[in-house]
């Protein structure tokens, strides 16, 4: 089995020494009283920084600062630009701004009153981006759908995320939509966030439970942690049905880590213990490893150079009664297989030959499968698709967009496990 070097192991333990954990709580409407309970949950001493993103009209005049203080003896400020954080403080987001986390500050610009900008989301994917096993994710009460994609930032780095119960919330849109993700780590009454947070935070021995996997068993254990690490494996492989052992050994013992923390487990071999009397977790487990982290047209440039060298050139090869048939493999929640298909149905119109377009997108994640096939998305996509691809094959529905028929019908959506099942045949593009 691959290890992972021990000075990978210092480094990387030397990093979560020395940065805090950053906890980003976004809020909308109802926010306040769930703000004042969350720090009424929480010490002063637990070292994080904890940041507050609100979404606030540009003229309104906050008294956050003045409210919150109320219920948090940490130290309550407004933001200003470049502002170094400190551990044990609280951060709040001026009125009309969109506020990003650098490195080791807080930077600002002012928000664009003519498009639609999330700023719970921006800040997500800053923290993600810049702190992340470190990077915390709190929805609190809120209309609409923003913290939704930010939210899966942060936890495909390694993060961990907390949703108010929406019950418990005045207003659950934020809270289901990041819910419906099934990324979340914990879903508690505002009341109870503090304490796990602080359990969160506190818990260096989760993280240090599996630096070195060839480490001798403690006499207490019965497997040495590279025994229990195989085990798991083998579990993923028997009752998840897929086979981990060639992925990379540090990947796979953060995303068990991030687990064992969720489940408060200090020990690889309790942690087999569990998945053996826990079939749920084996599958939680599993979809932790194939995180879905996506978007539409995540990456511009291959985009740009697929449509420019290869889907305007087989387009122009086809007449009105072809059929072009693609398969896109491991899709996720689907932006990228609906993303080719805006393109093609781009180039038809362009070229202005329409023949049939069929896409057989394939992912091994059912659960993915049938979100993708649902074809809802939060509306934080307006950020992702230009205003004429939104319109024309996106109708909005409450909080979310529906793809329309037009790119739906497009496409097939199957479960496929590319190692085990047999490939799709007769394909224009793969």
């Amino acid at each position: 089995m691959p290890t992972v070097p021990e000075s990978s192991h210092a480094a990387s333990a030397a990093a979560l020494t020395q940065s805090p954990h950053i906890v980003a709580v976004g809020a909308s409407a109802g926010g306040l009283e769930a703000l004042e309970k969350l720090f009424d949950g929480l010490t002063s001493d637990s070292g994080a920084t904890f940041v507050v993103i609100q979404h606030l009209s540009p003229d309104h005049k906050s008294m956050m600062a003045n409210l919150l203080s109320r219920h948090t003896t940490m130290p309550v400020v407004m933001v200003e630009q470049d502002m170094p954080i400190e551990g044990n403080r609280v951060y709040l987001i001026p009125p009309g701004s969109i506020m990003h986390m650098g490195e080791g500050k807080l930077t600002l610009t002012p928000k664009n009153p003519r498009t639609l900008t999330l700023p719970i989301d921006v800040f997500f994917k800053s923290v993600a981006q810049h702190y992340g096993e470190r990077a915390v994710g709190v929805v609190l009460s809120g209309t609409g759908s923003d913290g939704t994609r930010g939210a899966s930032a942060i936890n495909d780095a390694g993060g961990f995320l907390i949703a108010q119960e929406p019950e418990d919330a005045k207003f659950d849109g934020m809270p289901r939509s990041i819910i419906a993700t099934g990324l979340v780590d914990a879903i508690l009454p505002v009341e109870q966030i503090g304490a796990r947070l602080l359990a969160h935070i506190t818990n260096q021995p989760i993280v240090q439970a599996a630096v070195a996997l060839e480490a001798p068993a403690a006499p207490a254990q019965s497997l040495s942690p590279e025994a229990a690490f195989n085990g798991i494996l083998r579990l993923l492989l028997q009752l998840g049905g897929i086979d981990f052992q060639e992925y990379k050994t540090g990947t796979v013992m953060r995303r068990i880590e991030r687990r064992m923390n969720v489940r408060q487990v200090i020990s690889l071999d309790s942690y087999l213990e569990l998945l053996g009397n826990d079939r749920s977790e084996v599958l939680i487990l599993r979809r932790e490893m194939l995180i879905p982290v996506t978007s539409f047209f995540r990456d511009a440039e291959a985009f740009e150079i697929l449509g420019r060298q290869i889907i305007e050139p087989l387009v122009a090869r086809k007449q009105g009664g072809d059929t072009i048939r693609v398969w896109a493999a491991a899709v996720s929640t689907g932006e990228e297989a609906y993303s080719l298909a805006m393109m093609f149905l781009e180039t038809f119109d362009a070229l202005k030959r329409w023949p049939a377009l069929k896409i057989f997108a394939t992912d091994v994640e059912q659960q993915n499968v049938e979100f993708a096939g649902a074809g809802t998305y939060p509306e934080s996509i307006a950020a992702e698709v230009s205003p004429q691809q939104l319109e024309r094959f996106f109708v909005k529905r409450g909080n979310s967009f529906v793809v329309k028929n037009e790119l739906r019908q497009c496409i097939v959506f199957a479960r496929h496990n590319m190692l085990s099942d047999p490939p799709f045949t007769r394909m224009d593009l793969v």
